[in-house]
């Protein structure tokens, strides 16, 4: 779980105090050598030491039995139930994690550390909609407080605040996440290799394949590294896939891919679809750059690509070896000024949005 523990440790014996204050974990875990726990404070002090030299699952496992010692010796210590929640959720247990940051949160409302946490809780169990509420009440918590907000929280409320897991709309095509209940149609056009050379030549047709594309629908996109989406006409029926790919968080750039089963791949819906997948990266993604490679015996998806206003950036000569053979790819790409100045696009997306 994203975040980090918090010190508290306020009434440990004044070399100790002083070796957390210092970050010297070696020393400290060799203080209790010694001497075992028998406070709540020393407790805490030993499970951030065994966190801070073990970082990982493995540390927080360990830890965990300090950190219920601490809780229990000073259950009105809020400090230490949001370290105990960050354990939990390092450790893998998320949905302990979250249930202790629920009680915890009405307990101790408004509380920036214990909000902090529960956000993260919430999103490790994909509950999206709930954590972006926690987060942003952390955030203004932190606010309120004249206290920094962590890093991995800015970063989640802004992910959060795409709202990615919500259908997207666009004059009678709709995306949204794959579901279990897709398992037999992602079959079918994985397998498809008509499809499939239109959509990802590389992607496995087997049930283990379906199984992952279907989970990663349980992860955030930064985590992923992309956004995937059935693509649906007007009686909600699946009709292709679409997704945003290798997703690079710092320079702010996806691959497009987009594809419809005949007829509707290269009718409007696929352009409803493309210029849906388009404008979500730009404006609620908050991307620069879109790339888009085509294969180059694929004649007419390029054209599509270059209507959608992209560029071509390149030709990579023989560079893809498939089953049917090494095929070139054409390299283009779409900056999200060009998007925006493009009249043609903005002009339909200004007519099928109303």
């Amino acid at each position: 779980m994203d975040g980090q523990t918090v010190r508290s440790a306020g009434a440990a014996p004044g070399a100790l105090r002083a070796w957390l204050l210092a970050r010297d974990w070696q020393r400290v875990m060799s203080h209790f050598g010694g001497t075992p726990p028998a406070t709540a404070d020393e407790f805490e002090a030993r499970a951030l030491a065994t966190m801070a030299l073990r970082p990982g699952a493995d540390g927080a496992r360990l830890a965990l039995p300090d950190l219920q010692n601490a809780c229990t010796l000073q259950p009105r210590n809020p400090l230490l139930a949001a370290n105990l929640i960050q354990a939990l959720g390092d450790a893998g247990r998320a949905e302990q994690a979250c249930a202790l940051s629920t009680r915890a949160v009405q307990q101790w409302p408004g509380f920036y550390p214990l909000l902090d946490k529960h956000g993260h809780a919430l999103a490790a169990l994909a509950q999206w909609e709930a954590a972006r509420e926690a987060t942003g009440q952390a955030l203004a918590a932190a606010s309120l407080a004249g206290m920094p907000a962590l890093a991995a929280t800015t970063a989640l409320a802004e992910e959060l605040a795409s709202r990615w897991w919500h259908p997207i709309t666009l004059a009678g095509v709709s995306l949204r996440l794959p579901q279990p209940a897709d398992a037999g149609f992602l079959a079918h056009v994985f397998g498809d290799d008509t499809f499939m050379a239109r959509f990802h030549r590389f992607q496995d047709a087997d049930a283990a394949a379906v199984d992952q594309f279907i989970g990663r629908a349980s992860r955030r996109p930064s985590q992923a590294r992309r956004c995937e989406w059935v693509v649906c006409g007007r009686a909600g029926e699946p009709i292709g896939l679409a997704g945003l790919v290798d997703i690079e968080p710092g320079s702010r750039r996806a691959e497009l891919l987009v594809g419809l089963q005949a007829p509707d791949a290269s009718g409007m819906a696929a352009l409803k679809a493309s210029l849906a997948v388009m404008q979500f990266g730009f404006t609620r993604l908050g991307l620069r750059k879109l790339t888009s490679y085509v294969y180059a015996d694929n004649a007419g998806a390029q054209a599509n690509t270059l209507h959608l206003g992209f560029a071509q950036e390149g030709f990579l000569r023989e560079h893809v070896q498939t089953r049917h053979g090494v095929v070139g790819l054409y390299t283009n790409g779409l900056l999200r000024s060009e998007f925006e100045a493009h009249p043609m696009l903005q002009r339909m997306l200004a007519r099928w949005q109303h």
